[in-house]
């Protein structure tokens, strides 16, 4: 088994959503996926749980560098949730969340995602052999990020944003498979891949951010 570096705080946003995040999803729509995580968020907070604070400080537009005595102490609204998880998964607001009333996940390429951020590196493998349009293919999320940004672990999905120690033999499997190194995704007004490495925390603290990044720039990474 690989290690899997996952921040505190990021854990706990794990845990909060463990039931949720875990769940068969061939049958659910990415408005009810999401909206139970929208429900969960002002439960938690109602029951004055504080693992909800690092996600709504670094997603919601009221709460955004207040401080956490300050978020805890302030209504949360169904509103205010709604917003969060639509900025999380980068939607503009709930009202586009809505229109996915009908829209199912690509459990493939979900499955794809949770192998890579695992670590395990040969189920991806089979997994894009099988299928190599997997490794250009965009997120149904509003970000609409490709697996290699998903690996960058920044700007996605909270409870996605770990780092696997294997994250370079990653990195090098999805160019193997033909991935884009500099495709553009939407979080942050536009993204690659070798940008969101380099300036986020996970990839950093799990001691692999320079190897990752030699990968990517050897396969013609640039950072914008």
């Amino acid at each position: 088994m690989v290690d899997v570096y996952v921040d505190s705080a990021v854990k706990d946003v794990r845990h909060l959503y463990d039931s949720i995040i875990t769940m068969d999803l061939s049958n659910t729509s990415i408005l009810q996926f999401l909206r139970l995580q929208s429900e969960t968020l002002v439960q938690a907070h109602a029951k004055q749980d504080k693992t909800v604070i690092f996600q709504l400080s670094c997603w919601c537009h009221d709460f955004r560098g207040k401080p956490p005595n300050e978020i805890m102490t302030h209504v949360l609204t169904t509103d205010m949730a709604n917003q969060t998880i639509a900025s999380e998964y980068g939607y503009d607001n709930w009202s586009e969340v809505e229109s996915l009333s009908g829209t199912m996940h690509h459990l493939e390429f979900e499955t794809c995602v949770d192998h890579m951020l695992n670590g395990e590196i040969d189920q991806l493998t089979l997994a894009l052999a099988n299928n190599p349009a997997l490794a250009i293919q965009q997120s149904q999320y509003g970000h609409q990020s490709t697996l290699l940004h998903y690996l960058a672990a920044n700007g996605v999905e909270t409870h996605r944003q770990v780092t696997p120690a294997n994250a370079s033999q990653l990195a090098q499997c999805l160019i193997d498979h033909g991935t884009d190194v500099n495709a553009q995704a939407n979080m942050y007004g536009g993204s690659k891949a070798l940008g969101l490495l380099l300036t986020s925390a996970h990839p950093k603290n799990a001691g692999v951010v320079d190897e990752v990044a030699m990968v990517l720039r050897l396969a013609g990474a640039v950072e914008s």
